[in-house]
């Protein structure tokens, strides 16, 4: 379900087909783009995935959740298809009706009559499954833009020296500052107030990243003689912990994390 063609009553129409055509049973799916797919490729180029924070919303790739936006069928309107679909086709009436039409022939009636319940007292579950990811999704959608005013909103007051470099979270929640005083604070950016200080390098923080999940940071300091912890440094940005230090020269001014999350860049 979900196809370029499908309008508002293609739940019921699927299911009466299905039962025009003696169907035993019937496991609908919603059309979901792969990578490497032309179907992907196709709603990735139209700006229709909606599920598209990689890595962790390939969890959401089951073939069971609404993950793109569909031609004629909003997240709601194909979930509430997909839910007439199951409880018209998975009716008493119609389980009594398929179970019946096995018996003159012995075409495994015992199987139908268990192949129709797991599907009927699966439905609500599937419905629980699918509104809880409308809310996930609903909870994700991107904060509107600020108008471009050149109003100043806010001012982040909190550290000691100059601030030197700042990185925003992909979802634009959240910024973190690298200052010459050694530290770096984490703000929200909706609530505009610090989250956590965290006490990075015992000289000046040059370079700041989030990682695309919003969980880390690397932060860089540059080599001198004065400073004993120069390289970089990778932080839990949910704790505030050290993660690991990579201990090397480095004058650079500039570190950003690949899209994989898994890996960054100094430049």
């Amino acid at each position: 379900m979900g196809l370029d063609v499908d309008r508002p009553g293609i739940g019921r129409q699927i299911a009466d087909t299905a039962n025009r055509y003696g169907v035993d049973l019937l496991n609908v799916l919603f059309l979901t783009p792969l990578p490497g797919t032309d179907l992907w490729k196709k709603m990735e180029d139209e700006g229709r995935i909606t599920a598209d924070r990689f890595p962790e919303d390939w969890k959401y790739y089951t073939l069971a959740l609404p993950v793109a936006h569909y031609q004629h069928l909003d997240r709601d309107e194909i979930m509430s298809e997909m839910d007439e679909c199951v409880r018209e086709f998975y009716s008493l009436r119609g389980i009594v009706r398929r179970v019946g039409r096995t018996l003159p022939t012995m075409r495994q009636p015992f199987l139908t009559l268990a192949g129709n319940l797991s599907y009927r007292n699966n439905g609500p579950l599937s419905r629980n499954v699918c509104h809880e990811f409308k809310r996930i999704c609903d909870r994700l959608q991107p904060t509107p833009p600020l108008p471009a005013t050149g109003e100043n909103l806010h001012v982040f007051e909190g550290h000691t020296d100059a601030v030197f470099m700042i990185a925003v979270s992909a979802d634009g929640t959240k910024a973190l500052s690298g200052s010459l005083d050694g530290t770096m604070r984490l703000w929200d950016l909706e609530t505009r107030s610090e989250i956590r200080t965290l006490q990075a390098h015992s000289g000046g923080v040059f370079a700041v990243a989030i990682s695309p999940d919003g969980t880390r940071a690397v932060s860089n300091s540059m080599s001198s003689s004065l400073f004993s912890d120069d390289g970089v440094r990778i932080w839990d940005l949910e704790t505030g912990d050290l993660i690991h230090q990579i201990l090397f020269e480095t004058n650079s001014t500039s570190i950003r994390f690949n899209p994989d999350g898994h890996t960054f860049f100094i430049d």
